[in-house]
Formats: C-alpha cells, structure tokens, sequence
C-alpha cells in the first residue's frame, strides 16, 4: 500500500477531464469523424474509460442512495482509483479504508487538487455519454 503517488493521482484526474472534454465534442463530430477518432483510441485511454464508466456508475448510484453525496463522493472516488491503480487486492488490505480517508483529507487540503477532484466528480455525474440514464 506504498505504491501511492499523488502526483499520479492528480494526473490521472486531469487526464481524465480533458478525455472527457475532447469525447464530448467528439460526441458533436459526425459518425464518420467520430469513427476516425475512436481509431487512434490507445489501450491505456481505453483503461480510463472504463474507470470513468465504473466512478459512473458509482458516483450516480450514490448521489440516489445517499443523503450526504457531497461528503461520500469524494472518498468513493479515491477507493475507486486506488483499488484500480494497485487492484482488487486492495480493498482486502486491513488498511484501505483508513488510507483511503487519509489520501482524500491530503487531496482536500491542496486546494488544486481538491478542485480538480470535486470538477471530475461533477462532470462524472452530469456526463450523458451513457444517452443521459441514471444508475
């Protein structure tokens, strides 16, 4: 559970909102154009994709479940990119739960990157690639 780097993690979030800006106007693009781009789509891009689908999936279900979304959203997320940065494995570990609260507290205290974790839980909630359904 050393493996944590957060200059990672806030690139990872940076990366994925600029995917996320540069797939909705792709989203605007014709099929055709559309098609071309998802051509020249890497592996590593497809990877985020489907963390962005599964932060998705969680971030809309709590935001339905719980009354407190603004404070549960944030440490869903980090468990999120933590357990698919270093797997499944790590949920496991005796101390995920409390690295997890003490890596969200670190973020909260960087204004930056507090930002930038609040905008990507944002646009995760309010992204309609999915034909605009809730989970």
């Amino acid at each position: 559970m050393t493996r944590i780097d957060s200059d990672r993690l806030q690139a990872l979030m940076r990366s994925m909102a600029v995917e996320r800006n540069t797939s909705q106007r792709g989203a605007n693009q014709s099929l055709q154009g559309a098609r071309s781009q998802q051509a020249t789509v890497n592996q590593p891009h497809s990877a985020k994709e489907i963390l962005r689908e599964r932060l998705r999936t969680r971030l809309r279900k709590l935001r339905l479940d719980s009354p407190d979304f603004e404070q549960q959203a944030p440490l869903v997320t980090i468990k999120e990119v933590l357990s698919w940065e270093l797997g499944e494995a790590a949920l496991a570990h005796p101390e995920f739960a409390f690295i997890s609260t003490n890596v969200v507290t670190a973020i909260c205290q960087n204004e930056q990157a507090s930002q930038q974790l609040r905008d990507l839980i944002q646009s995760l909630i309010e992204d309609g690639s999915d034909g605009g359904t809730t989970v």
